[in-house]
């Protein structure tokens, strides 16, 4: 072999093992940019899942504090409507008491009052008769519509006892009374 045919075939391998060596340089970095890369992408994609997670527990938790108030409101409205139920069957019984019931319902209320000599007592009709012959201290009229109780003029004040406006003003102090025994 010739001295260049020597050089030439020295040369052919020192290219082969550069370009070898070259080719697993590139190999090496390739495959450290991918798993780089993986690294990356595993570490975006958890993010992306654990805040879905945590975005997806806050949607269910506010769904449920939704319906859980949504089956209170529920059970508070439908107890509302059994107080006020209550309220109108009260009402519906004192406009049914019987005339010696209500003579002294009256008899009882008129007892609490300051009246003067010229007060006029107004009650509903169907007692009208059974008032006036109970013989009362007070002038008595049906004069004035009322359903139920009754009303007093005394002077320039009236006094308006009607079943209806009775329990309408005490309503407040009743309805938690009524709560307490229907509800505990």
């Amino acid at each position: 072999m010739s001295k260049i045919e020597n050089i030439t075939e020295k040369i052919s391998i020192d290219a082969k093992e550069e370009s070898e060596r070259i080719i697993a340089e590139a190999k090496e970095k390739a495959e450290k940019i991918i798993r780089e890369k993986e690294e990356k992408s595993n570490k975006e994609s958890k993010i992306i899942i654990d805040k879905a997670s945590v975005e997806a527990n806050i949607i269910v938790e506010k769904a449920l504090s939704s319906a859980e108030l949504k089956a209170r409101d529920n059970v508070l409205k439908a107890k509302e409507e059994v107080v006020e139920r209550v309220f109108s069957v009260v009402n519906t019984k004192l406009e049914e008491l019987s005339p010696q019931d209500f003579v002294n319902y009256l008899k009882s209320e008129i007892s609490k009052l300051n009246l003067n000599n010229d007060a006029i007592l107004y009650v509903p009709e169907k007692y009208y008769k059974d008032v006036v012959d109970e013989k009362l201290d007070i002038k008595v009229s049906d004069a004035k519509k009322l359903n139920s109780g009754f009303s007093v003029l005394n002077g320039n004040i009236m006094y308006n006892n009607e079943f209806s406006s009775v329990i309408d003003s005490k309503k407040d102090d009743l309805e938690y009374i009524v709560v307490e025994k229907l509800f505990s």
